[in-house]
């Protein structure tokens, strides 16, 4: 029997948009995207990049995820991947509002019919550090996924904007006291300190949303997959990912390779393959990777390294 949710959960530009568009296809899931984005869905305002323990009392959490797993949560943001805000002509400009309004009616075409599938797969970038709480309140089967850091760091540099701007995303992070101790207490790294790079602060950021939750991961009961595992050893990861989620379909060659809705803008035409892995090596310069480097030791970081593109299961 499939789940009536699972979720994906990681970094942003982790691979987590086009895992869960193969698992859609393969299975016949609806989608629900980034439920928690603060300018895509206004009631998440104030809930997302939070951290919360296992045990927490968190009525506004509670209540929205509530409505998000019985299915009451909608928009055009979760349902068609068009933020809302993108319609204000005061703000954005007539031509702006025609282009997303193209873009609506093609994501209208492409999305309507998964409304009234039973089973939904929802994707979650702002969510790593309440796995816990959600998997200890609700019991979905969680599927985390990891990659390099060096190749997510070099595509949040590229596509830059308000999203992947370094020092705003860290501000999230800065304003939560308890965080701040707990990354204090166990890894020894003040992350107060913002005088660093750009490339640095986003280091920091990348081991905040994925050392943490890796952490936990055998505590609660979620899966840890990488995106180059995925792409390495197919036959093998994604049959794990599918076991773990509790799905009944393995997506084929031709949906794997298909790229995902937000892909960089280079690759939308391009295969998904192994070429993909290392493609940071050449945006990234030596410097950068020095700077990058230093964090990941900072933090202990043993999963990834400057100088090698895979995941070391630790």
């Amino acid at each position: 029997m499939i789940p009536e949710n699972v979720i994906i959960a990681g970094s942003g530009r982790s691979g987590t948009t086009w895992i869960q568009d193969v698992l859609a296809q393969a299975n016949d899931l609806r989608t629900v995207f980034e439920p928690l984005h603060p300018q895509g869905v206004a009631r998440a305002r104030g809930l997302a990049y939070r951290y919360v323990e296992a045990e927490e009392e968190c009525p506004d959490l509670r209540h929205f995820f509530d409505d998000l797993l019985a299915r009451r949560l909608s928009g055009l943001w979760p349902d068609y991947r068009i933020r809302p805000d993108r319609f204000n002509i005061l703000t954005h400009g007539l031509k702006e509002f025609a282009l997303n309004g193209r873009k609506l009616a093609r994501h209208r075409r492409k999305y309507r019919t998964q409304q009234s599938r039973t089973s939904a797969v929802i994707k979650l970038i702002r969510a790593n550090l309440m796995l816990p709480w959600i998997r200890r309140q609700y019991g979905v089967p969680v599927l985390f996924v990891i990659r390099h850091p060096c190749a997510v760091i070099a595509s949040r540099m590229k596509i830059g904007g308000g999203d992947w701007n370094a020092r705003r995303a860290l501000e999230y992070y800065l304003a939560d006291r308890r965080l701040i101790e707990l990354v204090q207490h166990r890894y020894g790294v003040n992350i107060t300190n913002t005088d660093r790079c750009r490339e640095a602060i986003l280091a920091v950021i990348w081991c905040i949303e994925n050392m943490l939750p890796v952490s936990w991961s055998a505590d609660y009961g979620f899966e840890v997959i990488s995106y180059e595992g995925l792409l390495a050893s197919p036959e093998a990861e994604w049959k794990r990912l599918i076991d773990a989620l509790g799905l009944p379909y393995l997506p084929d060659e031709g949906i794997l390779r298909a790229p995902s809705q937000q892909v960089a803008p280079d690759l939308r035409n391009r295969e998904i393959g192994r070429s993909n892995v290392a493609k940071w090596r050449k945006e990234l310069n030596a410097q950068q990777l020095e700077h990058i480097g230093a964090v990941l030791e900072e933090f202990g970081c043993t999963c990834y390294c400057v100088n090698d593109d895979n995941f070391i299961r630790t």
